[in-house]
């Protein structure tokens, strides 16, 4: 049986300042698009941030206007699975905590 494959995360917000893209976790492992469901303004900022790291933004509470469309699944996941990506931010994490590399 294949593994999962997530085609996009949506993730929803409530808020539409910088501080909604703390909630995508997943960036590393799925295109991600974040639904700020509300009609109080976008920040600047907060499209500026999503086109930088690549995760999609739509706005409204129906999700009517696209701001920023998410990347493919190819261009996030760079052929690594789930599991290379867990191995690389373990061994990244070792590395960073060790007194002497």
């Amino acid at each position: 049986m294949p593994p999962l494959t997530v085609q996009l995360a949506i993730v929803h917000s409530e808020t539409a300042d910088d501080s909604a893209l703390d909630r995508m976790t997943l960036g590393a492992y799925a295109p991600q698009i974040l639904w700020l469901d509300t009609d109080e303004p976008f920040s600047d900022g907060l499209i500026y941030e999503a086109r930088r790291f690549g995760c999609g933004a739509v706005h409204g509470t129906a999700a009517q206007a696209v701001l920023v469309p998410p990347l493919r699944y190819d261009e996030v996941v760079f052929g690594l699975t789930g599991a290379g990506w867990l191995f690389i931010e373990q061994a990244y994490a070792q590395l960073n905590t060790a007194k002497e590399v």
